[in-house]
């Protein structure tokens, strides 16, 4: 989503380059609000429910939150409600994010940045090749060329 989304805003829904550095901004804005709210309301929880339920439940509910997302942007036309669910869909993965981010400190507080570390990379490796494979497939930014 983070390296393709200023093409998708480009090409496919015409917005012009200005816009779209901006628009391609605010999803990642509004999950970095959403990740420190939803963390403190874990916190909030715990005193509550134990917290590997509270992890579960946000996790569940960040993942569905996306996917419900995801389905409603094929049935929308709009190219400014389409923006709006893309945002709301990406700040759901900070629930996500607040129920397995901190699952490195408990595997083992002193080895936590090397874990953070090693995952990143693993992850960074996928990150990398998606806009080379991304830009294989569609060469001239025709939305019809993934058909």
């Amino acid at each position: 989503m983070f390296t393709g989304l200023p093409t998708f805003l480009r090409y496919v829904l015409n917005f012009d380059l200005e816009e779209t550095g901006f628009l391609s901004s605010l999803p990642y804005l509004f999950m970095a609000i959403t990740l420190i709210s939803f963390g403190y309301l874990s916190d909030l929880l715990t005193s509550r429910f134990s917290t590997t339920v509270i992890r579960k439940i946000f996790i569940v509910a960040g993942l569905c939150s996306q996917t419900i997302a995801m389905i409603i942007i094929i049935l929308v036309d709009n190219r400014y409600v389409i923006v709006v669910i893309i945002i709301v869909s990406v700040a759901c993965g900070g629930i996500t994010w607040s129920g397995f981010g901190i699952n490195y400190l408990d595997i083992g507080a002193h080895y936590a940045p090397i874990l953070v570390g090693l995952a990143t990379t693993l992850a960074s490796i996928a990150e990398f090749c998606a806009p080379i494979v991304t830009g294989y497939v569609d060469k001239n930014h025709v939305s019809s060329s993934l058909m």
